[in-house]
């Protein structure tokens, strides 16, 4: 029997482009994300305009065989906060990259394994005005992002 795995990475982005794709963009955004992975989408996504104050954004998510992934923009504030779960792999650049359409400042991930209770296995920040690609949250070398 194949052993699954259990991760989930969480992203908060403050980006400059926080309406560049539309709903319609936002739905092939979360298909590619997903089969980048080499992850395989099982519902279409969907993503909505939310227009309740404070809030406004898109929100979308699109299930996959191993879980799912969502997100939600704020495009007042520049915002993107987005999740990806799978019991399968996870490329961590891969996935960061997902987010070069949407023009990011400042990536700031969490990558927890949860097949055993919650267990971080990496963090860090993507900080493209300072051109450095890491950052020491737990006191870990993050300068090499790679496949989990």
């Amino acid at each position: 029997m194949k052993k699954l795995q259990h991760i989930h990475i969480l992203v908060k982005g403050h980006i400059n482009k926080p309406e560049v794709l539309n709903l319609m963009e936002l739905q092939k955004w979360l298909i590619d994300a997903v089969e980048e992975q080499g992850l395989e989408p099982i519902t279409t996504p969907t993503v909505v305009y939310v227009d309740d104050e404070g809030n406004e954004g898109p929100t979308g998510s699109v299930n996959i065989k191993t879980s799912h992934m969502a997100f939600h923009i704020w495009d007042q504030q520049g915002i993107i906060q987005a999740d990806l779960y799978t019991c399968g792999p996870l490329n961590v650049q891969l996935f960061l990259n997902t987010f070069s359409t949407l023009d990011p400042v400042r990536l700031e991930y969490l990558v927890i394994d949860r097949a055993e209770g919650f267990k971080i296995v990496q963090a860090g920040v993507v900080d493209t005005d300072k051109k450095y690609d890491e950052f020491d949250l737990l006191g870990i070398d993050f300068l090499q992002a790679h496949s989990i």
